[in-house]
């Protein structure tokens, strides 16, 4: 059986899942380099006078570090359930999808906390991931078809 489904054959990576690939793909980077921008920003030269004058934003910057370090590992291992086609991914991915909304939501309030301006994109971006993927990973018929091993 190929890896990528073509055609109306709904068993296997076809489809929408060919979208959840290319965010499963894009996603260990993504969260790689929030971890690296975080890190750079605790223990940078750069950037200590304003974790010194505000000694609230290093405890917000550490919980993205360790936030983000935790998404990357999630999302590592939920390459591997997609790509070896594990029963278990699409329940660990709607776990995923809205543990990264709650992490998302706590954030943006720490933040707002220490700068009333803090916009709401991420917020926004997390709310509208969870909101679209998981009805479609509880009622696709492809994921259904796909992962039942």
């Amino acid at each position: 059986m190929p890896m990528f489904a073509t055609g109306t054959d709904l068993e296997g990576i076809g489809g929408w899942l060919i979208l959840v690939a290319v965010g499963l793909g894009i996603g260990p980077l993504v969260s790689l380099s929030g971890v690296i921008r975080d890190l750079l920003m605790l223990y940078g030269a750069k950037y200590q006078n304003v974790l010194a004058a505000r000694p609230g934003i290093a405890g917000l910057v550490l919980y993205e570090a360790v936030t983000n370090s935790i998404f990357l590992v999630a999302l590592v291992a939920l390459n591997i359930l997609f790509y070896k086609k594990k029963r278990s991914f699409p329940s660990l991915m709607i776990t995923f999808l809205a543990s990264q909304l709650a992490f998302v939501l706590i954030d943006h309030l720490a933040a707002r906390a220490l700068q009333p301006s803090t916009g709401l994109a991420g917020v926004f971006r997390s709310l509208a991931g969870a909101v679209i993927w998981i009805p479609y990973y509880l009622r696709s018929e492809r994921v259904k078809a796909t992962f039942i091993h």
